[in-house]
């Protein structure tokens, strides 16, 4: 199938604009971007998409009448720009997309607007710590191994806060995959990743085993090339 080009993809920004209700608008560019992504797998499109969503829910939040109808977009706009910034995340292994730093920068930054955006609307500590898994997820991609640490290290504390044990075992374990990534700390790492793995499998619900395996998925693709050496540690 060929991909729509960006006349087309603005063409469908502007249609969704020019809905008569914002709420609608919005709605519209939620279901936009995921089925753009499912059918085309094109992260620019995608990107293009989902600021062109924050920017029309933020400043019809602004524009509103009453809080709230503010409220309301505002999370709509948490949630384009969530989504937007977890499909740059090449850590998925969906076949057919291609992402490069162009596209993971413009991840990162999405996934900061969504993380503040939780905070300002106290949407609790378990979608802050997912917020701080996003950015730390799109900071291990890009090889800012320190960032990524103090983000997954963030999700744990927030997981952990509400009894969220399963997603608190994930953000550990993303934590020991960046420092497997790192060559002074991989032996550490690795040892840590696989605890956490174990752990999760042993768990067995259907989300921890999920987690396991998205944990492994995001091993193969970040440290595939990884030499565990603990002389190193």
């Amino acid at each position: 199938m060929e991909k729509p080009g960006s006349d087309d993809i603005e063409r469908s920004i502007q249609e969704l604009i020019a809905l008569g209700s914002p709420a609608e608008a919005a709605g519209g560019f939620v279901r936009l971007g995921k089925e753009y992504y499912k059918t085309q797998r094109d992260i620019g499109g995608v990107i293009a998409i989902g600021e062109a969503g924050v920017d029309f829910c933020i400043k019809s939040a602004a524009a509103a009448s009453d809080a709230g109808t503010a409220t309301s977009l505002r999370t709509f706009a948490k949630t384009i720009a969530y989504n937007a910034a977890a499909n740059c995340w090449p850590g998925w292994g969906d076949q057919g997309v291609e992402i490069d730093d162009v596209h993971l920068e413009a991840g990162l930054k999405l996934a900061v607007l969504a993380r503040d955006l939780v905070r300002q609307l106290k949407l609790g500590t378990k979608e802050i710590g997912t917020s701080h898994w996003l950015v730390g997820a799109l900071e291990l991609a890009l090889g800012r191994l320190r960032e990524a640490a103090i983000d997954f290290e963030r999700a744990e504390r927030a997981y952990e806060l509400d009894g969220h044990a399963t997603q608190q075992l994930l953000a550990r374990g993303y934590s020991a995959l960046t420092a497997k990534k790192n060559p002074v700390a991989s032996a550490r790492g690795a040892s840590a990743l696989a605890e956490v793995m174990k752990s999760l499998r042993e768990e067995g619900s259907k989300e921890a085993v999920f987690f396991a395996n998205q944990l492994a998925t995001a091993d193969r693709i970040f440290c595939d090339d990884v030499e565990v050496s603990a002389h190193r540690e």
